[in-house]
């Protein structure tokens, strides 16, 4: 837990950057409350390339490199221009962040920033509040495209169709040959003549007894022989087909392992960055919605503005035309009153003469072309 002087202190700081220099006190106070304030000491390391990390860094105080992956370095200081911005960005870090001096950073998630709504929260304003000019029908369009692509991105997706057709293994086994054997018999070609058949002497006279019992003992012999070598033909032919289904079996475990294997390295390779992008999209449609909302204000603004100018314009006729009549009767009152002030004088001070001297009912004598007054009597 950060103390209260820490905080007031990043708060202050927090003004330098740019994401936060127009934020009010409370405000920064609240963001810092939302981080973490990390004191680093020279050569510790705040990030490192290629990890992933929904977190960004500030630099506070002190002074950092950045070592990219073509290998380049750069040094940042805090209060220089580059440092007023963020340091990294969320997501899959494309640089190595090292103190190169004890510094302080200022961590957070943009997430986490307060008034930051949720994703998938912010609805897009009315379309026909901000479409009456060109932009807004390209920012409307957008906004449509990007709401249609999203919803398109339903479950995990799904690894190629070599790998996932699992099913289909099974059809075929090792370099798609099929291991049925052709029937060895029908292969087998004439049987050659036994040496017993060419060397037996001819067929003796039919009254000898013993030739015959011979001749019959010989083809008994031969029957049995040749059942013998059918039978072991049989056997050798079932034997041999057990074996090839067996090695057919084994290699189709193997390829359903393999491909299950496959798969599951697939599927853990692209989770974490199909979330990543999954998350990349949805604030990206948050911010397109944000942004119609705005356009709208901006109109309302704008029409609120044209209301008032116009309003201005009458009124400022109205003042012009009241002008012009306070002018006009200024410029009659000018002409009724005399062109000198000291014969107005003249003609007051005789008015007030005439009133003392003349007896009521009598009317006042004209005074004289010279303006002087006549004598009483007269």
């Amino acid at each position: 837990m950060q103390d209260m002087e820490t905080q007031h202190a990043v708060a202050r700081r927090l003004r330098l950057f740019s994401s936060f220099e127009n934020l009010g006190e409370d405000a920064r106070r609240a963001v810092v409350a939302a981080g973490e304030v990390r004191d680093v000491d020279s050569g510790e390391s705040i990030c490192l390339l290629g990890e992933r990390d929904e977190h960004v860094h500030y630099l506070l105080e002190g002074m950092v490199r950045l070592e990219m992956a073509d290998g380049s370095t750069r040094d940042l200081h805090a209060g220089d221009g580059p440092a007023r911005q963020a340091l990294d960005e969320p997501g899959y870090k494309l640089a190595s962040i090292v103190a190169t001096h004890p510094s302080r950073v200022f961590r957070i998630d943009p997430a986490s920033l307060p008034g930051t709504p949720a994703p998938g929260t912010v609805t897009p304003a009315p379309a026909t509040s901000f479409t009456e000019t060109f932009s807004g029908q390209q920012l409307a369009a957008l906004v449509g495209a990007l709401r249609s692509e999203h919803q398109g991105l339903a479950g995990v997706a799904s690894p190629p169709a070599a790998i996932a057709a699992e099913g289909g293994v099974g059809e075929r086994t090792v370099s798609g040959v099929e291991l049925d054997l052709p029937d060895l018999e029908s292969t087998r070609g004439p049987q050659p003549v036994s040496r017993d058949e060419l060397d037996s002497p001819p067929p003796a006279p039919q009254g000898d007894a013993l030739a015959s019992l011979t001749r019959a003992f010989e083809a008994d012999l031969r029957r049995v022989v040749d059942a013998l070598r059918a039978e072991e033909r049989t056997r050798a032919q079932f034997k041999l087909k057990a074996y090839a289904d067996k090695l057919k079996l084994q290699a189709e475990e193997q390829l359903k392992a393999k491909a299950r294997a496959m798969r599951a390295r697939y599927e853990q390779a692209n989770a974490a960055r199909e979330a990543d992008i999954r998350k990349r999209y949805e604030q990206l449609l948050d911010l397109a919605n944000r942004l119609t909302r705005q356009k709208a204000e901006i109109n309302q603004a704008r029409q609120q503005i044209e209301d008032k100018l116009k309003r201005a314009e009458s009124l400022h006729r109205e003042l012009a035309e009241l002008g012009g009549v306070v002018s006009g009767h200024l410029e009659q009152i000018d002409e009724m009153l005399p062109a000198d002030d000291g014969e107005l004088e003249r003609d007051l001070g005789v008015r007030d003469m005439l009133r003392d001297v003349v007896p009521a009912g009598e009317a006042p004598a004209a005074p004289h072309d010279d303006g002087s007054a006549p004598a009483a009597g007269f």
